[in-house]
């Protein structure tokens, strides 16, 4: 029986996780709980890309005995399997009990959920298995996520400046998503520097809250040039565009986790559902698209070049216009170069 507490969940995962056979991750803040549902599947999986199946709880419940056969079966590989499944319920547990009565070590199986109350029967069976765990995911307060934030950004040697940190929350909001999403573009954008700024600050959250750059990066990151230089012109004119590039690298990161996904066995209709934080789902196609034509490593080499060109834009800010062109143009004809070759 192991009851994780919220504030402990990171640590237990990382140093305990690998005594249990199973975790459940339940309550109210969707990206938490996918951001721990990652770590675990991580540390785990010890870089197995194959060791991920993933089961709906229908697929499950359908088949009786189908959760128990993936749990004791072996991996290609020789390590654990990790069974997913996403959106558990009450009605799990008739076919979750043998998994939590063996007293044995053997597969992981990983259970997501939204709240269940202290009544649930799942919750309550999870807490209770000797060999499982369980931990209550609810958002954060905004005392907590700026000790994340904080905590993020120390990595690379930088903090906010008061006035940045006042600034930084007003424009990204308390969803923990999409504050850790500005916080890694603002990583980017003051990296080398010590002390993020409050312009820093609005050039890089403010900027891409006031204008649609969505529109850029889908344009290059589906081998469109002509169409991307024509929203890049439109864009530039609107605003300085200096939050572009940190928009883009982020982008990127997220077709990573998308990829990974792929790669890991779960479908894109799922991946895409999942991906916290969350696309708009009108570019599902887009996305699609984008995943299609990108393998992990021109991802790799994307990321490589943004981030070339974000610290020539900090060297050289009087041609930052010029670069970021440059750059989009540079990843564009990449991408229709991927496209020729996969055609």
């Amino acid at each position: 029986m192991t009851l994780v507490k919220q504030a402990e969940a990171e640590t237990f995962i990382q140093k305990r996780l690998a005594q249990s056979n199973g975790l459940l991750l339940h309550g109210g803040d969707p990206a938490a709980i996918q951001a721990l549902a990652r770590l675990a599947i991580t540390t785990i999986a010890a870089g197995d890309p194959f060791s991920e199946v993933e089961l709906s709880p229908g697929e499950a419940l359908r088949d009786p005995a189908l959760l128990l056969t993936e749990f004791q079966s072996r991996s290609l590989m020789g390590g654990r399997r990790i069974i997913i499944l996403r959106d558990g319920g009450d009605d799990l547990l008739k076919v979750l009990q043998p998994v939590l009565d063996d007293t044995l070590p053997g597969n992981f199986v990983l259970i997501t959920a939204d709240t269940l109350g202290k009544q649930s029967k799942l919750r309550k069976a999870c807490e209770e298995a000797r060999l499982f765990a369980a931990c209550a995911v609810y958002e954060e307060g905004p005392e907590q996520l700026a000790r994340r934030v904080t905590h993020y950004l120390s990595v690379y040697g930088l903090k906010l400046s008061d006035d940045a940190r006042e600034r930084f929350f007003e424009l990204a909001g308390n969803d923990r998503g999409t504050v850790m999403s500005e916080a890694e573009k603002l990583s980017l954008y003051a990296h080398g520097q010590k002390e993020i700024s409050l312009a820093d600050v609005e050039a890089v959250c403010g900027d891409t809250a006031e204008f649609d750059g969505d529109d850029v990066v889908d344009r290059v990151m589906t081998g469109d040039s002509e169409a991307a230089d024509r929203a890049w012109a439109s864009l530039s004119q609107q605003s300085s565009g200096r939050g572009i590039l940190p928009m883009l690298a982020a982008h990127v990161t997220r077709l990573q986790a998308l990829a990974m996904d792929m790669l890991s066995g779960t479908p894109f209709e799922t991946a895409f559902r999942n991906a916290r934080p969350m696309f708009f789902f009108a570019r599902k196609g887009l996305i699609s698209s984008q995943v299609r034509l990108w393998d992990l490593d021109a991802l790799l080499q994307a990321q490589t070049t943004i981030a070339g060109a974000v610290l020539q834009t900090r060297d050289y800010a009087a041609l930052e216009e010029a670069i970021t062109s440059r750059c989009l143009l540079a990843l564009a004809r990449q991408a229709r170069a991927l496209r020729l070759r996969g055609g």
